[in-house]
Formats: structure tokens, sequence, C-alpha cells
């Protein structure tokens, strides 16, 4: 993945490394290719190489094979990055529990440690997010809106078929509901072609692509904020962290055994459905609906989304990058402070989609 980077990359930052003779190397991924080069660069160099996964890179279910040759070949740079690393992060407990179950036995499994995405409240400072003032007249719909791009399994047909039960059992009507998606639509079936009554009702609404700060707003404006997670028991998107500083309710639809289902229910971070169970969504969603009409809108509080606070997780990563030994007839360098590592986290987790 983005392979042609990797030659160019490395000769530039061989050249960086041996003039400041760095201590360690850390990279994170997707893409592959980045852990690829931190890999090339700590075998050229000695620099202990620390790598970050945010997905998972052999087993991912959104992967597309392109031949047997590519995926072995993935599977022994894997195994090879994983070896050689002084230090492994995942961004689930499921995801970190399957390296160790993958690698027991081959490394020292303590080398493996949980690094869950998180939130940082500065990106929130300027998006006001207090509780919805009440309205003598409810709104006339009830609006879903879901952040991100559709693609592979990700796809939104549970909740719309849920809205489409509604209407068909005269429970509440297909209008009461605004759906609307941000971001791009790449499924396996045509996408407008399947919903085109929903979208010329004005259920379905497609704004296409924004940016993070216009996207907060937009949010912002939703009474519902979805998260569509079917297919995968390893993977939390991102986009739940927004979610949980912009104090709506969220509804989740995934796998309830996976680990974004084990993260809803510990913390208390909404409803979650399996993706197959479109009467209980709809049944929710009418529950929803009328409740937003009793009060004139909705509102929600998460007191347990501390734990995902950055400033929190970053104290973790410091201590154990602290403890990694540095190479013999090297200085150490200090490390960088922990305002340097919210940046780089942040970064890591904004890119290549934050939500």
């Amino acid at each position: 993945y983005a392979s042609g980077w990797i030659i160019p990359a490395v000769a530039a930052d061989r050249r960086i490394i041996k003039n400041q003779k760095f201590d360690g190397i850390l990279a994170t991924g997707m893409p592959w290719s980045a852990l690829v080069i931190a890999w090339i660069l700590h075998r050229l160099s000695g620099a202990k190489l620390v790598v970050d996964f945010r997905d998972p890179w052999v087993g991912n279910p959104f992967h597309t094979s392109k031949g047997w040759l590519l995926d072995r070949s993935e599977n022994f740079l894997e195994r090879k990055i994983v070896t050689d690393a002084a230090l492994v992060t995942a961004n689930t407990t499921v995801l970190r529990d399957e390296f160790i179950a993958r690698y027991a036995g081959k490394v020292d499994t303590r080398k493996f440690m949980l690094l869950p995405n998180g939130f940082d409240p500065d990106d929130f400072s300027n998006l006001a997010t207090s509780e919805p003032q009440r309205s003598s007249e409810p709104s006339p719909h009830l609006a879903l809106v879901h952040a991100g791009n559709f693609y592979g399994k990700r796809d939104p047909a549970p909740i719309l078929e849920a809205i489409r039960h509604l209407d068909r059992t005269g429970v509440a009507s297909a209008e009461s509901f605004r759906f609307v998606q941000m971001g791009s639509i790449h499924l396996e079936y045509d996408f407008h072609e399947r919903y085109r009554d929903l979208e010329e009702r004005g259920v379905v609404v497609d704004l296409g692509t924004f940016p993070f700060d216009e996207c907060l707003g937009k949010l912002k404006s939703s009474d519902v904020l979805l998260l569509i997670q079917p297919g995968t028991k390893s993977q939390v998107p991102s986009k739940l962290y927004d979610y949980l500083c912009l104090n709506r309710p969220i509804l989740t639809m995934t796998p309830l055994d996976g680990a974004l289902g084990d993260l809803i229910r510990e913390n208390e971070f909404g409803d979650i459905f399996s993706p197959d169970d479109v009467a209980g969504i709809a049944s929710r969603l009418n529950e929803l609906l009328r409740e937003k009409q009793e009060k004139g809108g909705l509102w929600a509080d998460y007191p347990l989304r501390g734990r995902f606070d950055i400033r929190n997780i970053v104290a973790g990563i410091e201590q154990r990058v602290g403890e990694i030994p540095v190479r013999p007839g090297n200085p150490r360098y200090p490390l960088p402070s922990q305002k340097a590592f919210i940046f780089l986290l942040k970064f890591f987790f904004r890119f290549p989609a934050k939500l």
C-alpha cells in the first residue's frame, strides 16, 4: 500500500538519521509502507523501533487480495517488523490479543501494548456543545448523521431498512427521519439506486465530504450520531471519540462480541445493535423520535469518556517508550514533551481518516 514512496523515503530519512543519530524510530500504520520504511531504517541504523497499528494488517476484513504473492509478502513483512520492534502498540484490546496469540512463543509478548484512539479537548474548544433548547414546536424529523466513508462491509443498509420497516408497518413515516451522510460512498451495489425512493422523499441526504472542523459543526446539529461497523470484531472507528465530545445519543451497529461492542457496553456509550437486528434498530429509532418530539431535542452525557482523553493516553506511552534501552554508545536524547506527543498522536489518529 503506497509502496512508491518507500525508496525515496528511506534515502531521505537515512541521511537525517546519520546526521542526528536518533535513538528510536516511531511509525504508525496504515499505510503499511510507513512501517516498512521504519523497519528498513531500523535495520540500517540500529535505532530502536516502535510500531503502532491503528488497524489490523494481516487479517484485516476490509483487505482486498491482490494475489497470493503479495498476501504472503504482507504476512512476511508484518512478522519481521513485529519481531524486530522493541514496542508494538494496538488501538484495541482485540487487536492486541490477536498479536499476542499470533506471536506467542516467537517473541516476548510483553512488547504488545494497548494504545487506544482518543480525543483532544482542544479540538472542541470553539464548538459549543450545550444542551439544545426545548422547542415549543418539536422538529419535524429525527436527524441521524454519519461521518465517514461507506465502503466494503461498512454499509448503512441496516439503518435504512429499519426506517423502511417503520414506514411499511405504519409505526412512523419515513419522512419522520433524515439520514445524513458525510463522506464518500463506494459500496458493492449502487447505493443511490437502491435507496432512490428514500432520497426522493427527502429521507436520505448525501452531503459528500467536508473539512474536519466543518464536519464537527454539522455533527453538532444532529439528533443522533451513527456508528456503522459491521463485519469486523477487531476495529473501533476513531469517529467514536469525536462523537463523545458532542453530547448527542450514539447509535451503533456492530457485532456484539467485538472490540467496538465491548467498548460501547463497558463505557455506556449509547445503544448498540447487531447489524442484522433491523427490528431492534427500528424500535429504538421510534423511541428516539418520540423522545425528541416530547423534549424538543435530544441530549446525552458520557461520564467515562475521560478514559479516552488523549492527555491521559499519552502518559502511558511516554512511560513505555522511556523504558526502552538506548543503543550503547549513543547519547540519550530527552523524550519529547507531552505537548509534542499529543501533536504526533493526534496526527496519527486523524490521518488518513479522522472520521
